[in-house]
């Protein structure tokens, strides 16, 4: 069975306490470009609390940062952002960021407002591969069903292929059967012709 990162949830809030202590708010920070993979943050993160983010973090970059250097992290993320992903994950909702007891102020209601994704409009194209620790065939279903014009879903036909393929990864074959290229080909002329 592939590991979901539904599986560390309960775990990642410790990750998270021991970083506010540690007054670390951001993941791969803007900064010079530090060669090794194992300096890039991976070893920053504190060792207790959520590890197994740590082993993630390492496979990922070694298996690409010798071809993609410093276009890989040009910028960090916040680490307000990881855990808003992980608060959408751990609950099941697609919702704004839960700030506790904070909440009534920010949206006057205890719960987080959840995100109304039947205004979206614009055709959709959801595509996932079976190895993808972040999203898995339930979770494309499930958005499916709250998008009121999905094309097509899509699952990249390979056993393998995961969260990080879609970025860089090329197609095998002549068929391009790896990803679906021709979409990605009319996005790239779309965006073009703004």
């Amino acid at each position: 069975k592939i590991m979901s990162i539904k599986d560390y949830t309960d775990s990642f809030s410790t990750y998270l306490t021991k970083l506010r202590e540690e007054e670390k708010f951001e993941n791969f920070p803007r900064m010079e470009w530090r060669t090794g993979y194992h300096q890039v943050g991976c070893d920053d993160l504190p060792t207790i609390g959520f590890p197994p983010f740590i082993s993630i973090c390492k496979h990922m970059l070694k298996a690409v940062i010798d071809i993609l250097g410093s276009q890989l992290f040009p910028a960090g993320y916040s680490l307000k952002t990881v855990e808003h992903y992980f608060q959408n994950t751990k609950s099941g909702k697609f919702s704004n960021y839960d700030y506790g007891s904070e909440n009534v102020a920010k949206y006057g209601t205890q719960e987080p407002p959840i995100y109304n994704l039947s205004l979206i409009t614009t055709l959709v194209y959801l595509t996932y591969g079976n190895n993808d620790i972040f999203v898995d065939e339930t979770s494309v279903e499930a958005l499916k069903k709250e998008l009121p014009s999905v094309a097509e879903i899509y699952r990249v036909p390979h056993n393998f292929f995961n969260h990080i393929d879609f970025s860089y990864t090329y197609p095998m074959d002549e068929n391009k059967t790896r990803c679906r290229w021709d979409l990605y080909e009319q996005i790239g002329h779309w965006l073009a012709a703004l």
